[in-house]
């Protein structure tokens, strides 16, 4: 029998979240301080310890009041009101890449359970030199379905962005190439 031991190596627990840990992006078997953004140890992933690297490093975090927690406002209103505030500030983020860049369009037509029609928009395009897809946005579909209403649809939206449509370098609807994107392109 050899001298040699194993050494143990702990894995992530869901667990962990509730002292502000996930695991760390370069190993997952690391966990990584939410609120001092410190990768710890693998020796690290007990309760116990973890608990002692917050007292001993965050301490006024944990001495949080109850009543300085029931003081943050979190109606649904505030929520919601947050939510939509975020929501902007990423379209706007994206509309302000897009009037300087060309980019492609994918559309999708989709169905909802009450039988409503929307429209699902993705862009693509390289940002800081590699490839980006985001949504860009998801309209009801007020009447038809026709190539000319969506097209309608997203014309607005870049107008009301003040997107110039020269910066779109191809569009497709299910996997295909549009006719109407070819016109507007070509």
């Amino acid at each position: 029998m050899s001298g040699t031991s194993k050494k143990k190596v702990r894995q992530y627990s869901e667990e962990y979240l509730k002292f502000g840990f996930i695991p760390a992006i370069n190993d997952e078997r690391m966990p990584f301080c939410l609120i001092c953004h410190q990768n710890l140890t693998n020796k690290s992933m007990k309760l116990g310890r973890l608990e002692a690297h917050l007292k001993a490093k965050h301490n006024t975090v944990l001495e949080k009041d109850d009543e300085d927690v029931k003081a943050i406002p979190l109606s649904n209103n505030t929520v919601s009101r947050r939510i939509d505030e975020m929501s902007e500030d990423i379209e706007g983020q994206l509309i302000a890449k897009l009037k300087t860049r060309n980019f492609s369009v994918q559309m999708d037509e989709s169905t909802l359970r009450d039988s409503e029609a929307v429209l699902i928009t993705y862009v693509r395009f390289i940002d800081e030199g590699r490839f980006a897809e985001e949504m860009l946005f998801c309209k009801k579909l007020e009447s038809t379905t026709r190539s000319r209403d969506i097209y309608n649809i997203f014309k607005e939206y870049l107008d009301v962005n003040s997107i110039p449509i020269k910066n779109v370098t191809s569009c497709a609807a299910d996997g295909a190439p549009t006719s109407w994107a070819r016109k507007m392109v070509g």
